[in-house]
């Protein structure tokens, strides 16, 4: 039997997931922002909106997963670090912001915003900051060395990639504490969304590696892992939406539904 790794098109969904950020990103600060064209900035009248520095940060952490393929030379692999770079400087400087109230003036460098009524004009919400410095932190160490079976990369795109799925699963529930810390600040479908994808992306830039080896291995715990992994990822958010439909339609209280779910 052939290995996962040696048959499935890894590197092209790398690409795809790649250019996705890029576009997400590009449409965003371009028609969002630029243009000011409102469904491109918040995909739904009531959603929060994507800032410009979230817009620009998705498409640096784009080319930087664009250019850093395996076995990419070295001038490519500095390219891809720079660009994760200003992702990690954009997610970090607005963190700093929120740790130690300050205001470095960055939040509104590339478009003033004119549309937030809550929140400093133009400020990037913190999980969305926190989530951006991890897929960036997770691209400049795409190449460090496995230690104990795993890569700290692996570990770290696996951070954003939970901070994403609870923004998407806020936005699924219609429980905006899941995507919103404050009534600031929140998470936007489209910045949730890209950052998973993005996170997904950087764990299949190297499938030969750390956990990931193990998932695309041919061995029977591959195999058992690549048939359990879908079940365990799409099962209890599947159940939490199954019990908050049926409480929305009446069928039983909160405490019924929680007595379900056990």
């Amino acid at each position: 039997m052939k290995a996962l790794s040696a048959s499935f098109p890894f590197d092209f969904w790398r690409r795809a997931i790649a250019l996705a950020a890029i576009a997400v990103g590009a449409a965003v600060l371009v028609g969002g922002w630029w243009l000011d064209v409102a469904l491109l900035r918040q995909l739904h009248p009531g959603y929060a909106n994507m800032k410009a520095n979230t817009a620009a940060a998705l498409i640096a952490a784009g080319l930087s997963l664009w250019l850093l393929r395996e076995h990419a030379s070295a001038g490519r692999r500095r390219a891809g670090q720079l660009a994760a770079l200003v992702t990690a400087l954009i997610g970090g400087l607005t963190l700093t912001q929120y740790l130690f109230g300050w205001n470095l003036g960055i939040d509104e460098w590339l478009v003033a915003d004119t549309v937030s009524h809550y929140g400093t004009p133009g400020r990037i919400a913190p999980n969305t900051a926190l989530a951006l410095v991890l897929v960036a932190s997770s691209l400049l160490l795409l190449d460090r060395p496995a230690r104990g079976g795993s890569r700290p990369g692996e570990w770290l795109a696996l951070g954003a990639g939970l901070i994403a799925l609870l923004g998407v699963i806020g936005y699924a529930y219609g429980a905006p504490s899941l995507y919103r810390l404050s009534i600031d600040y929140a998470m936007a479908l489209h910045s949730a969304l890209t950052l998973l994808l993005l996170a997904i992306g950087t764990l299949l830039a190297r499938p030969r590696t750390g956990l990931m080896a193990i998932v695309t291995s041919d061995s029977a715990g591959g195999a058992l892992a690549r048939r359990l992994l879908p079940w365990a990822l799409l099962t209890p958010p599947l159940l939490g939406w199954m019990r908050i439909l049926g409480e929305r339609a009446g069928l039983y209280d909160p405490l019924s539904a929680i007595a379900r779910l056990f």
